[in-house]
């Protein structure tokens, strides 16, 4: 169902703001509201608050918890017992120790940052140096008083004979010596006489000559290059201690944990705060709260000084009362299918324990297999088993897998499906005749299956032409909800008379009925008779097409039925137990797989379009109350 809400105003003393957004936070049943702009509001100022500095120090111990992980090589799998608080310890404290914790690793691993700088640059260092290790003069030496030197590199495409021969002929007081060449480059030095500098450079110039970029370091590059190496072995053990340290504090981080989540809640509080308007000494808050919540709202508030209303919504702000539905532990998980499509609004209905009985059914019929079903029914145990307390998405798929998997079992047994055929295949592979006893057979005689699912769709969406009815009826349109819901009636009952011979009388009367009901709403004969006959085009064309899509229901069976024979027959032929149980456990993997994906497609299609088309009211935005919410711990229950 859907919660009932209420519109909240409230008046309190400035300095009760933060504890009041922590009270409202524990109780977790007030949405805080962007302020009204009116006249009691005008001239009223926005609260300042700290969120900026919040979400900071969230960013930072959310950091320092990821660096712990990395560092530590520790992570958390997907079902992990998660660390257990009170809802006062996410409100309260102010985490100042977490914080000083976090800020020293991320100190410490941008230490580790700064070090790896230099490692990179040491290990270049070294690559560049490797040419030159087997010249004997210091880098830094530039010859003598009389004699110069220089070093440097010659493209490896360059003839280096060419160029000893063009600095004999320009500058005979210059030699030219080779220290090693690859297939990048030719590694030099050239020894020449001070008055033959300008000539010798220009000569190297026109041989694309390029300086050594580690010119001018003192010793060679042997020397050189042996310090490099002891520098990367003094970097690798700082780096190795400083990330040992960052490890040793993988015991802190469930307070870390504690306090991420703490400062969300300190964000969210903020974020409250942001909408709130203000005076000197007031404070001003709009929001909603659930009406059977109202009580425990007004207790809990007369420990303040404040003053506060509720009222109901006007029909002109339906669209902005936030929407909360209710449901019991059958219908709960169909949540997870109405959130993935959009929440209804508030005139509207929950959807969910409306798809509870079809869904379901429809996922069975498909899925139909004993032990695929069993399989989802466990698997579905499991998963709602090992997130109930946390709650969410993945508790809805948790219990909708048990529901899915029940009927998918049901719909095996009647069908005789158990992996396919494989009791068979079994049977026979030690000569034994055995076949599994069924009551519906869906590949010999598919007929009455077809016929099911066509039965189903359109009791399906006679039903959703019902709730249409009783929605126009409760918002007080009486005649419309008769001429949206009686015609159909009509037709369908008149074409099942006339299909059994009695009388085609009653599908006449229907037609008309649908003829009249498409066109009242013209003005002139014309256009309700026009009018008229194209409704009825539209819905005859319309109701045809959504009743011939759940034989898709009927597909699905027979597919996956046949699938499943396939790798069984595949596996058993040659008689080879083992053959068999490989292809067994990869054929029926694989169509475990695809069928649960097609089978959840096509079952959530027909909710979502035949359904939901014919009386659905979407568009409704989540009641995102200020409440404890925590990602890394569990709230203990009081």
């Amino acid at each position: 169902m859907i919660v009932k809400m209420k519109k909240l105003r409230l008046l309190a003393m400035k300095p009760q703001r933060d504890e009041l957004l922590r009270q409202l936070q524990l109780m977790g049943c007030v949405e805080v509201s962007e302020p009204e702009k009116n006249e009691y509001t005008e001239g009223l100022e926005r609260v300042s608050t700290r969120l900026a500095e919040y979400r900071e120090e969230h960013r930072e111990l959310s950091a320092a918890l990821a660096l712990i992980d990395r560092y530590a090589s520790v992570k958390d799998g997907m079902f992990a017992a998660r660390p257990l608080a009170g809802a006062g310890e996410l409100t309260g404290g102010d985490g100042a120790e977490q914080l000083r914790l976090a800020g020293h690793i991320i100190e410490l691993d941008e230490r580790i940052k700064k070090l790896s700088a230099e490692e990179m640059d040491v290990k270049n260092s070294i690559d560049a140096l490797a040419p030159w290790l087997s010249l004997d003069i210091p880098l830094d030496c530039t010859g003598t008083k009389s004699s110069g030197v220089v070093i440097g590199s010659i493209p490896a495409s360059v003839d280096i004979q060419s160029v000893k021969s063009e600095l004999a002929s320009q500058c005979e007081l210059s030699e030219l010596y080779e220290i090693s060449s690859d297939r990048e480059q030719h590694c030099v030095e050239v020894v020449f006489h001070r008055s033959q500098q300008e000539g010798v450079m220009a000569a190297l110039r026109g041989f694309w000559f390029s300086p050594m970029a580690l010119a001018g370091r003192p010793g060679t590059a042997r020397e050189n290059s042996d310090r490099a190496g002891a520098r990367l072995g003094e970097i690798g053990s700082e780096k190795a201690a400083l990330a040992a340290e960052i490890a040793a504090e993988k015991g802190r981080r469930d307070e870390l944990k504690l306090a991420i989540d703490r400062a969300d809640g300190l964000i969210s509080r903020a974020e409250a705060a942001d909408r709130l308007l203000a005076t000197q000494s007031t404070v001003v808050l709009t929001g909603w709260v659930p009406a059977d919540a109202e009580a425990a709202h007004g207790e809990k508030l007369a420990g303040f000084d404040c003053a506060w209303e509720t009222e109901d919504p006007s029909p002109d702000e339906s669209a902005d009362v936030p929407i909360k539905l209710r449901n019991n532990v059958f219908t709960e998980p169909m949540t997870a299918l109405t959130q993935m499509y959009s929440l209804p609004a508030y005139n509207g209905v929950d959807p969910n324990p409306l798809m509870l009985p079809f869904f379901p059914l429809y996922f069975g019929i498909m899925f139909a297999d004993l032990a695929y079903g069993l399989l989802l029914t466990f698997g579905g145990i499991f998963l709602y088993g090992k997130t109930k307390k946390r709650g969410g998405t993945m508790k809805y798929f948790g219990g909708m897998m048990i529901e899915c998997g029940v009927m998918a079992s049901i719909f095996g047994a009647l069908t005789g499906g158990f992996f396919g055929d494989a009791p068979t295949q079994v049977a026979a592979m030690f000569g034994i005749d055995f076949v599994m006893p069924a009551l519906i057979q869906p590949i010999e005689d598919p007929l009455p299956i077809l016929v099911l699912s066509l039965v189903l769709g359109i009791i399906q969406m006679l039903f959703a032409v019902c709730v249409n009815g009783w929605l126009i009826v409760r918002d007080g349109g009486k005649a419309d909800a008769f001429w949206e819901v009686a015609p159909v009636f009509v037709v369908f009952i008149g074409l099942a008379l006339g299909a059994l011979g009695i009388s085609w009388i009653p599908e006449i009367v229907g037609i008309v009925m649908v003829v009249y009901a498409q066109g009242r709403a013209s003005e002139s004969i014309g256009g309700k008779i026009g009018n008229g006959i194209y409704g009825l085009y539209s819905f005859v064309s319309g109701w045809f097409g959504d009743v011939l899509s759940y034989s898709r229901l009927m597909a699905l069976m027979l597919s996956g039925s046949v699938i499943a024979q396939v790798f069984n027959s595949l596996g058993a032929m040659g008689g080879r137990p083992v053959v068999f149980v490989l292809v067994f456990l990869v054929g029926h993997a694989l169509n475990i797989a695809l069928n649960l994906i097609g089978c959840f497609v096509h079952a959530l299609r027909l909710q979502y379009l035949e359904y939901f088309g014919k009386f659905y009211r979407e568009g409704g935005k989540p009641f995102t109350p200020l409440a404890v919410k925590t990602k890394y711990v569990d709230i203990k229950e009081d």
